[in-house]
């Protein structure tokens, strides 16, 4: 077995690029030494001093304009010692190894005997006489220079190693794993040998037997995620099915192994993928946590103050200046409504200044995360017509950790928010009379409750902005998909697991019917969860399973039996795996087609879920 490798060098950047033309010279020098080469070939170049070979690679480079950078690559092919070959044997295998590989490149070929292997190196000039192109030095081309060596390998019968111990000639193999083989030390051959003995072992037919195996050979196999991936105990590095089958043959594919062992890979994606959406839930509450904590130490500190005497009559103010606005809007009075905006940004400065007047200092200043404190403030904006009031900024606030929420009320209830403990910004229109305050969505009932509503009185606002950003992000990944339902089958969609792995918009239309947008690829899985039942896939084995109990009833000499049943029971008598039946829809419930056989069984089943449903509605009188 030779094995190609590109030569690392301290000074010339690794991976046998060569950058100088002082480092091409002493590589040069040190393949050709006396004491370490055998023989020494030359490859459309001449046979001259180290000084001459320089120049005439550097001609070269310079009449196609491409002396820069990477000039040249250095290569080792290497023998093991154990390998029947004699040093002449191995510099005619690097000759034509060299004439097939860089055909129109210069090459200097020289192979050495001075080390308990034979080896030769290749001094390869980057450009190409003929095209004039860059050798490329990659992990690619490295492979393919590996492929053509096994294949002169094979020409000669110099020995292959394969991704087993006993010389199996697979191709495509990279020169670590070879190396690592060939020493009976390489994870990826134990892995592919490991996994040949499981396809062939009848034993293992399913995911959870497959599994046991690997695991009793010391490797973890991850289903999680698009690709299915490799490892073993001890070792950091992992390996997809599909690398390793690019390597190994495609008996290593995982869309084989998957039909192999029945592994529902969907499956398991959407079970890592609710493990993820429950962690992720988990750090936002913690988030959420963190905020309600910093703010009940700020308040805890700094109670908000609270005029008791004056805050009615600003209210009364307020929201007279709110109505007169809405006037001058609904009137279409330019006049009016600058006057409006003058008078509201008098109102609002001095609302403030009486509310704030122990402190006055507060307007000007700003919150520090350093000295954990919190400070009302009021920054006049840049636009005419806006202004900011609360007791942090916009800044502050998004800085705070959880999800932050906008609603809009009239400008005379800012007010009532005052001596609330919680953290809020408004941004008041002059021309509206309205606020839009920006709090934190976990202080969604208490900006109500503050202003005198039920506590679930914008839950509405909150699920129509969740919504309308859904919608969004459907909308980027493509053309969404939608369905109407009805009550019960909406509410069977957020039982179910797809309510948590992806964004499912709802909109509520008229007689009680619901519009759902999602992504056009999950309609099978939205549709087996409403219609378990329906699905084209499951009408597709039921009647493939009608035909067989009629050929078994022909073939008995007996008649086929029918009985129409629920959902309910239909669910029960699916349970029973021993009984071999077929299920067609029929509106609301289902017509089974059995045999007499099973006629005592099936009558037994739908009797008791009937009777438990009369205890039921007992029990619920």
């Amino acid at each position: 077995m030779s094995v190609i490798k590109s030569v690392g060098n301290k000074n010339g950047g690794g991976r046998g690029k060569i950058k100088t033309t002082s480092h091409c010279a002493k590589a040069i020098d040190y393949i050709r030494q006396e004491k370490k080469a055998y023989k020494v070939a030359y490859l459309n170049c001449c046979d001259g001093t180290t000084y001459q070979l320089v120049s005439e690679f550097q001609n070269i480079r310079k009449a196609h304009e491409k002396d820069s950078g990477i000039i040249c690559h250095h290569y080792t092919q290497s023998f093991p010692k154990d390998e029947k070959i004699t040093p002449e044997q191995a510099h005619n295998f690097a000759l034509e190894f060299a004439k097939k590989a860089w055909a129109d490149y210069q090459v200097i070929i020289a192979t050495h005997t001075d080390r308990d292997h034979l080896h030769t190196h290749f001094i390869v000039n980057n450009v190409s006489l003929v095209s004039g192109k860059k050798f490329p030095d990659n992990k690619k081309s490295l492979s393919k220079l590996q492929a053509l060596n096994d294949q002169l390998c094979k020409k000669y019968n110099y020995s292959i190693v394969g991704l087993d111990y006993e010389n199996k000639k697979y191709k495509g193999i990279n020169a670590a794993t070879r190396e690592t083989a060939k020493r009976k030390n390489s994870w990826k051959v134990e892995l592919a040998v490991a996994l040949k003995a499981a396809i062939e072992n009848p034993e293992i037919k399913n995911q959870k037997s497959f599994t046991e195996f690997l695991k009793s050979k010391n490797f973890q196999i991850n289903y999680s995620g698009k690709n299915i991936t490799a490892q073993k105990e001890g070792v950091k590095k992992c390996i997809r099915l599909n690398t390793l089958a690019k390597e190994a043959g495609e008996l290593f594919e995982q869309d084989n192994i998957v039909k192999r062992f029945k592994i529902d890979h969907e499956l398991i994606a959407d079970e890592v993928k609710i493990k993820r959406t429950a962690v992720e839930n988990r750090n936002q509450q913690n988030l959420v946590k963190q905020s309600q904590k910093a703010e009940s130490e700020y308040f805890a500190s700094h109670p908000p103050q609270y005029n008791s005497v004056r805050v009615p009559i600003i209210l009364k103010q307020s929201k007279a200046l709110s109505q007169s606005f809405s006037m001058a809007q609904n009137q279409q009075n330019k006049s009016r409504i600058n006057s409006a905006g003058i008078i509201s940004r008098i109102v609002i400065a001095i609302l403030h200044l009486l509310l704030f007047s122990r402190n006055r200092k507060i307007f000007c200043s700003r919150y520090s995360f350093d000295r954990r404190k919190y400070k009302a403030y009021r920054i006049p904006s840049e636009e005419k017509r806006y202004t900011h009031i609360g007791n942090v900024c916009v800044q502050q606030l998004n800085s705070l950790p959880g999800e932050n929420i906008k609603i809009r009320i009239y400008a005379h209830q800012l007010p009532l928010l005052c001596n609330k403990e919680f953290f809020y910004c408004a941004k008041v229109n002059y021309s509206t009379g309205t606020a839009e305050v920006t709090i934190k969505k976990h202080n969604i009932e208490k900006l109500a409750l503050a202003l005198g509503v039920r506590a679930n009185y914008f839950s509405g606002v909150v699920e129509e902005k969740e919504n309308s950003l859904k919608y969004k992000r459907i909308k980027k990944n493509g053309k969404p998909g939608f369905l109407v339902l009805d009550k019960t089958g909406l509410q069977k969609i957020k039982d179910s697991h797809i309510w948590n792995l992806t964004d499912i918009a709802v909109f509520e239309k008229a007689d009680d019917k619901y519009n759902i947008a999602f992504n056009e690829n999950i309609r099978s899985k939205i549709l087996n969860v409403i219609y378990p039942y329906k699905t084209p896939e499951v009408i597709r084995q039921n009647k493939a399973k009608n035909l067989q109990l009629k050929e078994t009833a022909k073939k008995q000499g007996v008649k086929l039996c029918y009985r129409v049943i629920t959902e309910d029971e239909l669910s029960e008598v699916l349970k029973s795996r021993d009984i071999e039946f077929a299920f067609f829809a029929k509106e609301d419930k289902f017509n089974i087609v059995y045999l007499p056989k099973d006629r005592e069984r099936i009558n037994s089943i739908v009797s008791s879920q009937s009777q438990q449903k009369q205890d039921v509605q007992g029990i619920k009188l």
